[in-house]
């Protein structure tokens, strides 16, 4: 004899392509991931989509978005009608306006009521959140600046093109003040250490730089043997298999184009 079973199953949830390319970042408990229309805030430990912030409509011509940057509590968003929208932590449009780069935007960082905006005509934008007013036009970089950080002390901003080099402006006249030259491939991306006086870059030429504010001259260049796309400086106290830190030591860890991390 022969016996059959037949079992019903519901659905439960369903999981729609909530990252299609671009910007990706993580903060805390959740991840801010880019689509083409919007920005899925998704709990990475259960992996469901918890908001969505832009335009989703299946009606309506979607206005592309670049790229986009969060703190958490406000979201920017530049698009491919040039403009730049603010959205507050409720998903909420408050105000857009024109970005005035010649050219996509390739990069945003928000720091507080300020915004940096890095564009493939070679200049990075400095904007007053409040006014939506552009205050500072930085100059020096060549190609497309698909980096920009605020330093987390000083009031400066540091940004890198297509040439490899890393400009350091100060942001009250907007002057030059360090080029860090030590790249020979695009910069992909720099993180602060945890004294604020060191930082370290990565790029595609296959190594990491670490640098002191202010000194132009590359304090010590590691091989990793891959183009890395990011990395994060690790704290002071920080447990891994295996290994003891020094309290004075300077970690980060990295990701790169083979799928591995490195520490």
């Amino acid at each position: 004899a022969t016996s059959f079973f037949v079992f019903r199953f519901d659905v439960e949830s369903k999981h729609g392509a909530f990252y299609t390319g671009g910007n990706l970042q993580w903060i805390e408990d959740t991840l801010y991931c880019q689509t083409e229309s919007c920005i899925n805030l998704v709990n990475y430990e259960t992996g469901t989509v918890t908001q969505t912030i832009g335009e989703n409509s299946e009606n309506e011509e979607i206005d592309s978005i670049q790229t986009f940057t969060t703190d958490g509590n406000q979201f920017v968003s530049s698009h491919r009608s040039g403009l730049l929208k603010l959205w507050n932590s409720n998903g909420e449009l408050e105000k857009m306006w024109k970005y005035i780069h010649k050219g996509p935007v390739a990069k945003l960082k928000l720091n507080g009521l300020k915004l940096a905006s890095g564009g493939s005509d070679s200049s990075v934008r400095i904007w007053d959140l409040q006014f939506q007013a552009c205050i500072l036009n930085l100059k020096g970089c060549q190609g497309v600046v698909n980096v920009v950080e605020f330093h987390p002390q000083e009031n400066g901003i540091f940004a890198s093109a297509d040439d490899g080099k890393i400009n350091y402006y100060e942001l009250k006249k907007g002057e030059l003040k360090t080029i860090y030259d030590a790249h020979f491939s695009k910069v992909t991306a720099i993180s602060f250490s945890h004294d604020n006086e060191h930082f370290i870059s990565c790029g595609r030429d296959k190594v990491l730089v670490l640098w002191k504010l202010g000194n132009a001259a590359a304090l010590k260049t590691i091989a990793v043997y891959e183009a890395v796309e990011v990395i994060v400086s690790l704290p002071v106290k920080f447990k891994l298999p295996n290994f003891k830190s020094e309290i004075d030591g300077i970690y980060v860890a990295s990701a790169g184009e083979h799928g591995k991390q490195q520490y």
